[in-house]
């Protein structure tokens, strides 16, 4: 019967089934979102929004694939997008904010309660219109906020830094928008100040600053990480950079070379004398473990900001 085959995928569903179905769910998405202006606060709505969000782009998709509506009137998300929008209930601005915005604050959110990283969050988002980031702008408004920020216009620099946060969202790309979100960070607390003002608007010297600004601080937190755990007297910041250079997320590969036990037992004899006082009272096997575990959240930590 039809609603078997339907069920099957045989055949598709009339287009006033899924535009009835994609309507309902924005509807409720407006409702959650207070009329798609802000995340909702509970956990709960937090969770409903990105189940939703998953419905709301696997309708998205199946409604795109319609050249026409069940009357045979000309459908079409690419040649006519305010028409479809109209269909579905929703506008662009509106999708654009459910869809990056939102979506992006309730994944980092999800990120920190899950205690994992953003990436880890498999989410493919599909949309009416695919909105691409305009990097320049990007950079336009990095360096306004770093010329606020250098003349202590801090109000107008926390606003700035909204913008940049909005036009980040527009990204898929987790990764990136983390790096670019930490450097942005970085010039907000003045841990990172360019060496002369106005700030570059050039991309290519935007990308050497934010470079320059993760080395120096993947070179500061090393050299803390050596001071507490001892390390002083038998391991140098280039020997950890080199075997964190070769690591990958999340993989237990950090001693495949036998270095990381080597700096481990070099500092076997000096660890109590020589760590921060909350480590040098473990005994050797817990310093151990406790230095592995601490290396791994190091080294993964340097390698999502490359």
């Amino acid at each position: 019967n039809k609603r078997g085959n339907i069920d099957d995928g045989i055949i598709a569903e009339d287009f006033s089934v899924v535009k009835g179905k994609l309507s309902k769910i924005v509807k409720r998405l407006a409702e959650l979102t207070n009329h798609v202006k802000k995340t909702p606060e509970s956990g709960r709505q937090q969770n409903e929004v990105f189940d939703l969000m998953k419905t709301y782009s696997s309708l998205v998709s199946k409604l795109k694939q319609y050249t026409e509506d069940d009357e045979g009137n000309k459908i079409s998300a690419y040649e006519n997008e305010e028409g479809f929008y109209k269909h579905i209930g929703i506008s662009l601005e509106e999708e654009v904010i459910l869809t990056s915005v939102i979506l992006d604050d309730i994944k980092r959110r999800k990120a920190k309660a899950d205690n994992i990283d953003i990436s880890e969050i498999n989410f493919e988002m599909v949309h009416v219109h695919n909105v691409i980031i305009d990097y320049d702008y990007l950079v336009e408004l990095m360096a306004k906020m770093a010329d606020e920020v250098h003349a202590d216009n801090m109000t107008a620099a926390y606003s700035t830094k909204k913008e940049i946060d909005a036009e980040l969202a527009k990204s898929d790309n987790d990764k990136f928008k983390d790096k670019i979100r930490n450097f942005a960070n970085k010039i907000l607390t003045k841990e990172y100040e360019f060496e002369q003002y106005p700030a570059p608007t050039n991309p290519e010297k935007m990308n050497e600053a934010m470079d320059i600004a993760f080395k120096r601080s993947n070179l500061t937190r090393i050299r803390n990480f050596i001071n507490f755990w001892g390390l002083d007297n038998s391991t140098k910041p280039k020997d950890i950079e080199t075997i964190i250079s070769k690591h990958n997320i999340g993989q237990n590969d950090l001693d495949k070379q036998g270095k990381l036990n080597d700096i481990m037992l070099s500092a076997k004899n000096e660890y109590q004398q020589l760590s921060d006082e909350s480590i040098s009272g473990l005994t050797w096997i817990k310093y151990r473990n406790q230095l592995r575990s601490a290396f791994m959240k190091l080294a993964d930590e340097i390698k999502r900001g490359e």
